[in-house]
Parts: C-alpha cells; structure tokens; sequence
C-alpha cells in the first residue's frame, strides 16, 4: 500500500564530462524556512477543511537527510543515487511509524543569502501549481509530515516528506536484529480510536516469486522462522464488521544469520 510521489517541477543538473559532480562543502540547515513551509502547507490544508499535519522530528530529520544528499552528490530526484525509493528510507530510517508515505521536492535558487520566507513561498507556490504536490498536501489520509531544508549558495533543496501514521510502535526497533532477537511489536493505534493490529508479516524485500506468499504472525510470536535477509515487517488491521485485513508497512530490518 504504497503511494506515488509527486511529479517534479524543477530540475537542476550539474554535470561535466558525463560525471555527476559532487559537493564537499556541507549545506546548512534551515529551521526557521521548515517551520514556515510546515505553516503554510497546514493553512492551506485547513483552508479546505482539512486537518493540520502534525510535526515528526524524526520525519524530519529523514527529510533533511535527503535535501542535504541531493546537495553533496548533485542530484534531483525522489529515487536517489542507490535506487532508494521514499518509501524505502522512510522505512528503513522510521524505527517507530507504520503507514503510508508520500514526498515533494522543490528546488529554490537566488542570491545568497536565501531567506527562509523567499525559500517557503517559492516552494508552497510551486507545489499548488503542480496537481500530484497539491494533491499530496490536500490528501486527507495524511497525517504527519517532516520537512527538510538544505542550504548551498544559490540554491535551497527541500523535502516534505508526508506519512499516513496507522499506528506507532511503543519501542523503536533496531534495523539489524540478532537470530535469537526477541520482537517487541507493541502498537498503540493512530488515531487512539482505531484498531490495533493482530498480525504481521515480514515481507522480503527481495521477494523470490518461486516461493509461497509469506506468513502471517500473530503479535505475541516473538521469534518468526523467517531465513536471515532484509525485510519489511508488515502490520495487518483488522477492518471493522468485515473480516478482511488491512496491511500497512512499518519499519525495515535485516535479520542476521
């Protein structure tokens, strides 16, 4: 249950003798121009009776991650240089939200020093005018959002990465888990008057389509006979007065040998 990205409106390219040139100087970040950005993107959502998206650190700091490394190796893109998807470093850098994804980028260039008030009109006024980013903002599944923004020069890259947060893992869970790593797979609903969930899967991120559909685990397993290799682990919740399941993703581990 994955969402598609939105379609970019700038791209900026810098390149010299078929090479990708990459930047050594570390980019600054811009609190102040990701508060603004957060601000406005809620007022717009509210505007057309939605409600506010709610600020997650982390997802921010994941955000950044990205604006900083489409500065240093000199790339515009939501897959990056190693074929990551947003979905995927959500994923894999989220150690605690399960749910759905989405991302806009935008790209800001001026003289410096860009002031985060030019860097957020810029980029909110780009995004409107661009159906799949408008659509990202105003979608009503959306719950949680991060930003990032990262300074160089002339040039400001943001990400707003967005999370349809189906439920929330009481502890973090590592990415790298020993054989005999004993699960904690507590959930607490999101929203709290929502159901939890009663299984999971962990689904290979490599799947071999010779093998069967993996299994489904109840929350209590805390040793899944899984072999070792990197998974997602998937949370099925049960959809009220049917008996269907409804699968959301949650954090990426690898399971050792």
């Amino acid at each position: 249950m994955r969402r598609q990205t939105g379609v970019l409106f700038a791209i900026i390219w810098l390149e010299a003798a078929g090479d990708r040139l990459e930047c050594t100087e570390t980019p600054s970040r811009s609190p102040e121009a990701e508060r603004l950005i957060l601000q406005a993107s809620n007022e717009f959502r509210l505007s057309n009776n939605l409600p506010a998206l709610i600020w997650d650190q982390t997802l921010s700091d994941i955000a950044y991650r990205h604006s900083e490394d489409m500065i240093l190796r000199s790339y515009f893109d939501h897959l990056n240089p190693d074929a990551q998807t947003p979905d995927e470093r959500i994923h894999r850098q989220h150690r605690r939200f399960i749910g759905n994804t989405g991302e806009n980028l935008s790209v800001v260039v001026g003289a410096p020093p860009l002031a985060p008030a030019s860097i957020s009109e810029q980029a909110i006024a780009g995004w409107l005018r661009s159906p799949p980013h408008r659509a990202n903002i105003l979608d009503k599944a959306f719950t949680h959002a991060g930003i990032g923004v990262a300074v160089k020069g002339v040039e400001a890259k943001i990400t707003l990465n967005f999370m349809q947060v189906r439920g929330i893992l009481e502890s973090p869970i590592p990415e790298i888990l020993a054989p005999d790593y004993e699960f904690d797979l507590r959930v607490v609903a999101f929203p709290p008057k929502n159901t939890k969930p009663k299984r999971y899967v962990l689904q290979p991120l490599q799947p071999d389509p010779k093998r069967p559909d993996p299994a489904t685990w109840p929350l209590s397993t805390r040793r899944p006979l899984v072999k070792p290799g990197r998974y997602t682990i998937q949370f099925c919740f049960p959809v009220p007065r049917s008996k269907f399941l409804e699968v959301f993703p949650g954090p990426q581990i690898e399971i050792l040998e």
